[in-house]
């Protein structure tokens, strides 16, 4: 278990040592601070975006809707190799007998990974359930609140409440862009007349035992998704990521470059993108965000792929995948903006190549935090080779829409992409022979295209003739 973090205000500063060393009973009446609000903080397991120039204080203003992304108005919870558990306590707004708890929440929908809220019940010293992510959008800010009656039993002697934020997934990170505490009703809350504050034990489990009490009933509020669209089915592909050029009159579907390329009026058009590895520096327009000059150092693993000349993408952690993830983000919103339908990641399969310092599952979750994203902006995603992750069914844990892959018929791959995506699935050869035994194949039926010059792959130079089947 990592040691305590804390994260307190600077009026509690001088009580961190303490705080930090002793897992004892906090002393709430030096540390209530003057308005209603958190008045302290600490995270048990993980981490939180606080590290880099986030503020607790963010979530006491809802100032954040839609896909919107301002680091500052709001605070992130990383979960760690054993997921995460964060605890505030914090003083109620107003007075009562009914306690209502609203927050504005953005990050993976329930049903992906569970985020839960908890609150210590005085009396008992439970840990009870009042509100998760169930339901909840994908990476859109929304709002969800709950009602509670009984509201006394979570009061400590000097009216406070412990909340505790956690997950026991250790893929994805959350936000929260406000979270608030009310009591209001006819008659105040009577705190328990047991012990002073309970403080939650540091050896409980990170999934804690819910209450026998159901779960209140939720409220929520959220924007439709955008949906996507897969790749026809019926039609020629190419595969342009190396210049653009007019395409042949049986094509409906054209892969290209996100920087260089415009998408192909009336095609389908996927947007390439190379998310898991910098181009090499100095190898482009200077404009370039993909250009290993123009990436986050927090980014950049430090190792090289000596074939292409390109330094490896860090996912290691939650923190290093966000940087990346907020750095691609310019590049799909790019995608958008020219009018492409799809996007494929480039090098996904960086965990295969480089195991000494990348999983599959850092590989996962960054991918996610992609696909999650081109979902919102209206883009389907494309699952570009790694066919390692179809066994375990990660592909849909990564949430791809289809298959686009290289030389599946070399490596005798094309039946695992088809069992995955059935007929949505690209693929692209190299070699004549490979071309014609997947084009010959009736197993397959999906789209072969054939750049016969494997020097140039994938940088594809326009000027090798291609064939399609």
């Amino acid at each position: 278990m990592r040691p305590l973090r804390s994260r307190i205000t600077g009026r509690q500063r001088g009580l961190a040592a303490a705080l930090a060393c002793a897992l004892s009973l906090l002393a709430l009446s030096v540390i209530v601070p003057a308005s209603a609000g958190v008045n302290w903080f600490w995270t048990e397991i993980g981490r939180t975006g606080l590290d880099s120039g986030q503020r607790f204080e963010a979530v006491e203003t809802w100032d954040q809707s839609g896909t919107e992304d301002n680091w500052y108005s709001y605070v992130e919870f990383l979960s760690g190799p054993q997921g995460h558990r964060s605890v505030f306590l914090m003083e109620p707004v107003g007075s009562g007998d009914t306690l209502t708890i609203t927050i504005n929440y953005r990050g993976p929908t329930g049903a992906y990974i569970e985020w839960d809220m908890y609150l210590v019940d005085q009396t008992n010293e439970n840990w009870v359930n009042v509100l998760d992510n169930q339901g909840l959008p994908d990476w859109v800010w929304a709002e969800r609140s709950t009602t509670i009656t009984d509201a006394g039993r979570f009061l400590d002697a000097d009216g406070h409440i412990v909340v505790v934020w956690q997950t026991a997934d250790t893929t994805d990170a959350s936000q929260l862009d406000y979270l608030k505490l009310s009591l209001s009703g006819d008659a105040p809350p009577v705190p328990p007349t047991t012990s002073t504050t309970v403080r939650p034990r540091s050896s409980i489990t990170i999934r804690p035992v819910t209450s026998t009490t159901a779960r209140p009933v939720t409220s929520t509020t959220a924007r439709p998704q955008p949906t996507v669209e897969l790749p026809p089915t019926d039609t020629w592909f190419d595969y342009q990521i190396g210049g653009a050029y007019s395409p042949h009159s049986r094509v409906g579907i054209v892969s290209r470059d996100w920087y260089d390329a415009e998408a192909e009026p009336g095609l389908y058009n996927i947007c390439y993108v190379n998310a898991f590895q910098a181009q090499p520096a100095g190898s482009g327009n200077s404009a370039r965000a993909d250009l290993l000059e123009n990436w986050p150092s927090d980014a950049l693993l430090g190792v090289q792929d000596q074939t292409w000349d390109e330094e490896v993408i860090d996912i290691r952690s939650e923190y290093s995948r966000r940087v990346a993830f907020n750095h691609v983000k310019q590049m799909i919103d790019t995608c958008v903006e020219k009018g492409f339908d799809a996007v494929e990641f480039d090098n996904l399969d960086t965990y295969y190549r480089f195991p000494n310092f990348i999983s599959m599952d850092h590989a996962v979750a960054y991918a996610r935090m992609l696909n999650d994203y081109s979902h919102q902006r209206g883009l389907a995603s494309a699952q570009k080779n790694s066919a390692e992750l179809i066994a375990d069914g990660s592909h849909r844990k990564a949430g791809f829409d289809f298959a686009l892959v290289e030389q599946c018929s070399v490596y005798n791959e094309c039946g695992v992409f088809a069992d995955a995506y059935d007929s949505n699935v690209l693929a692209v050869e190299y070699r004549r022979q490979a071309f014609n035994n997947g084009c010959g194949n009736p197993r397959w039926d999906f789209p072969f295209v054939l750049v016969e010059n494997s020097s140039s792959a994938p940088g594809v130079d326009p000027d090798v003739p291609r064939d399609f089947c």
